[in-house]
């Protein structure tokens, strides 16, 4: 698995250099075959619960929790994918639809439009053009305004995840994978701390529902089995025989 903040390839448009960059079309999903996680907001976790595992990534710099969806259990295989790049689950996160583009909550506005300039739709006079005449084209400005309407559901995310942390709710996991031929692999992720929910205060329960919280929250924990999914599918797609296991830190603070 990778950190959902491990791409160094992600460069604010406002920063480009090549004016002359253009996205492909994508006849396929294939383009995210090496993507093994995806950043996610709220609202989706439910959905997305279904298919994979969701858990929290904690970035190194900034201490902050990002919700993310597991695609994947070693470097650069999507298992969500098969041979053809379809996609195998029900829904897709938002992230993916809009590969090469994310958007972020920077400080400054017109640094929150990104690109990613490994993906293989990036190319230089190819595809819809980013910029004419040294100016955003209609095609980068219309996809400015696609990608600021979850602008509102990236920051009701962030409140969702301070309301777990403030409440003592999350609490780390370690994902031990045992696959043939190779030494064990650990993961570190964090996930909902079930043992804190019999603490929590009266009006911190209601507030919870109130804000629609606990959907999300228990389908993040029981996304946990999923991982037996994206095992089986690795299975399927390498021949490759392997087992894993979850030890959830449950201990009180």
């Amino acid at each position: 698995m990778q950190s959902f903040d491990s791409s160094n390839s992600l460069v604010s448009v406002s920063e480009l250099d090549d004016k002359n960059l253009g996205v492909l079309p994508a006849s396929s999903f294939s383009h995210l075959k090496s993507i093994t996680c995806s950043s996610i907001v709220a609202e989706e976790v439910a959905e997305i619960a279904n298919d994979c595992p969701v858990v929290l990534l904690r970035d190194e710099q900034s201490g902050k929790f990002q919700l993310t969806a597991i695609l994947g259990l070693t470097p650069q295989h999507n298992l969500m994918l098969d041979q053809q790049g379809n996609w195998l689950g029900l829904y897709m996160p938002i992230g993916l639809e809009i590969a090469p583009f994310s958007f972020c909550l920077a400080e400054e506005e017109n640094t929150r439009l990104r690109v990613d300039m490994s993906s293989p739709l990036v190319a230089t006079n190819q595809g819809k053009p980013l910029f004419e005449n040294g100016q955003k084209s209609a095609f980068l400005t219309d996809m400015t305004r696609q990608l600021e309407l979850v602008q509102d559901a990236m920051l009701q995310t962030e409140i969702f995840v301070e309301a777990l942390v403030n409440r003592n709710l999350i609490t780390e996991c370690q994902l031990t994978l045992h696959l043939e031929g190779q030494e064990p692999q650990t993961e570190e992720f964090f996930t909902i701390n079930t043992s804190e929910l019999g603490y929590m205060a009266n009006d911190d329960i209601i507030d919870f529902h109130n804000k629609g919280y606990w959907l999300p929250l228990f389908a993040m924990r029981n996304s946990l089995n999923q991982f037996k999914r994206l095992l089986n599918l690795h299975q399927a797609a390498t021949s490759q025989k392997g087992n894993l296991s979850l030890q959830i830190n449950q201990d009180q603070d």
